[in-house]
């Protein structure tokens, strides 16, 4: 495996701040959705239905930021550190200039900090916390699946 020069990372991640507001506007009102759960619970599939209806809420997920540093491919901390310590980073700064400018967000996350939520209520932000309750059998084999099928 070929890891991205850092060169390579800070394209990808300028690519994926920039993209990550395409077409949104910033809000007098701002609102913040929190899906909480682990993976494999679902929050990724309930936060893209809802944003088909959302059209002007900026969606922030980890994993997809880890995939778009990544060239596409998911990959696990532990085989990728750097990719994945950039896209932690990266992460950071998009909530950061979301909070910054206002703009409605969708966050996807395992365990949100104290001080996000914080930050957001000090914005003005209206929060809605939502927790994906999922068996954890369940969760489990869709995360192996979902690994899987980066294999292929």
């Amino acid at each position: 495996m070929v890891k991205p020069s850092r060169e390579v990372l800070a394209q990808r991640s300028r690519k994926v701040l920039e993209d990550s507001f395409l077409g949104k506007k910033s809000s007098e009102h701002p609102r913040a959705i929190i899906m909480a759960g682990p993976q494999g619970s679902g929050k990724s599939t309930k936060a893209k239905a809802m944003l088909k209806k959302e059209k002007n809420m900026t969606y922030i997920n980890p994993d997809s930021t880890l995939i778009a540093l990544n060239g596409g491919r998911r990959k696990l901390p532990d085989e990728n550190p750097e990719v994945f310590d950039a896209s932690q980073r990266l992460t950071e700064r998009i909530v950061d200039h979301a909070l910054a400018n206002r703009f409605n967000v969708c966050l996807d996350t395992s365990i949100p900090s104290d001080g996000l939520l914080t930050r957001m209520k000090n914005k003005g932000y209206d929060v809605t916390f939502v927790v994906m309750t999922t068996p954890a059998e369940l969760a489990r084999k869709r995360e192996v699946n979902r690994d899987l099928t980066q294999l292929k």
